[in-house]
């Protein structure tokens, strides 16, 4: 009774987690990650607004940090798909490594509301 009425689906989804190094405007090199995250939708008709979270997890399955992205104003037709394309900054990334943590695994939450 205390939320904001809104009622939401979940949609299949999955994401893909890449980290490679770049250089800032300073010339330094700094790690940078790309998380490339597959929606889906699976119901009979158009899903518009998309929203994602994606978990970030170390080799044994720790949660590191989690990630959010949504398609807003964009619909993926019944039976299609949508790929995000998030950035994971690299003072995370610096901060993790500096406590011994590596990103070892993406697991990905998707879901559109159906009524507000």
């Amino acid at each position: 009774p205390e939320g904001d009425g809104s009622i939401s689906r979940a949609l299949p989804a999955k994401a893909e987690y890449k980290e490679e190094m770049t250089m800032d405007y300073t010339m330094a090199e700094k790690p940078q990650g790309t998380l490339l995250t597959t929606v889906e939708n699976n119901t009979q008709e158009t899903a518009f607004d998309a929203r994602v979270i994606v978990l970030l997890r170390n080799g044994q399955g720790k949660l590191l940090a989690s990630v959010s992205n949504a398609a807003m104003d964009v619909g993926i037709p019944a039976g299609g798909s949508i790929v995000l394309k998030s950035t994971v900054q690299s003072g995370i990334l610096t901060a993790l490594k500096a406590a011994g943590h590596t990103v070892a695994a993406a697991e990905a939450y998707a879901f559109m509301d159906l009524a507000q």
